[in-house]
């Protein structure tokens, strides 16, 4: 846990520096005021890149690029891969899971790009839309758990981290709810009628979270001693005694 930690903390704060490189560039060598000027695609950054800084920057940004999508990709399937296992005992062999992924994640992009030529920003748009409609039905599941001493015994949240990671959660929700409305207000002509498809999506959506947030971790009865201690305590197989 503590190298998974290590490695993920890696990743994001690669992720986080070329992000703000990109930001800091753009902002610093294309944004004209008097003639602001928009780029519609990753081909199209790269070439403006390549005018600005070199031959040698688009490759590196290309490599940026690669890496990331490498890095989420294996996020996905070692996440997937502790679900299926720990919690499902669904075992599959390594090079499946790897050709499985691979495939969902890469031959969509590929097959987009091939009928419709490159509109990485549309696509990256719609992504982004996706990811966040399905992040509040992750994270409050996440903080939920790792808050509750039913499941984590002695190893709980303290009541900081639990501070802290319910705002997270109710900021980040709150962020995406107003992302998905003006997304939809953007793409409807009438105001009236954006007001109508928000308050048909997103109250059954709003419904939904707060259910997640009202309802009770539960524990159910251990498979193999039929019975959890209701204290919350974490059970010691080590020794007998405490499973009677």
């Amino acid at each position: 846990m503590k190298f998974s930690a290590m490695e993920t903390s890696i990743g994001i704060f690669g992720a986080f520096v070329i992000n703000a490189v990109i930001t800091l560039i753009a902002g610093k060598l294309y944004y004209n005021p008097q003639h602001p000027q928009e780029v519609d695609s990753l081909t199209d950054f790269s070439t403006m890149l390549q005018g600005s800084l070199g031959s040698a920057s688009k490759y590196i940004f290309a490599l940026s690029i690669f890496a990331g999508g490498q890095s989420a990709s294996v996020t996905g399937t070692l996440a997937s891969q502790y679900i299926l296992e720990g919690f499902m005992n669904v075992r599959v062999k390594v090079w499946i899971l790897r050709v499985l992924t691979r495939t969902v994640s890469i031959l969509p992009a590929f097959f987009i790009t091939w009928a419709y030529g490159d509109r990485t920003s549309d696509v990256i748009g719609a992504c982004q839309i996706v990811v966040n409609f399905v992040v509040p039905f992750t994270i409050i599941p996440l903080v939920k758990i790792t808050s509750s001493p039913m499941k984590m015994g002695v190893h709980k949240n303290s009541i900081v981290s639990n501070l802290v990671l319910w705002f997270l959660c109710f900021f980040l929700s709150g962020l995406n709810i107003f992302a998905i409305g003006q997304q939809i207000s953007d793409s409807v002509d009438s105001a009236l009628m954006s007001w109508v498809v928000m308050s048909v999506l997103l109250l059954p959506y709003a419904g939904i979270i707060a259910y997640l947030i009202w309802k009770p971790v539960s524990v159910q009865p251990d498979a193999v001693h039929g019975l959890v201690r209701p204290t919350g305590k974490l059970l010691d197989v080590q020794q007998p005694h405490q499973l009677a």
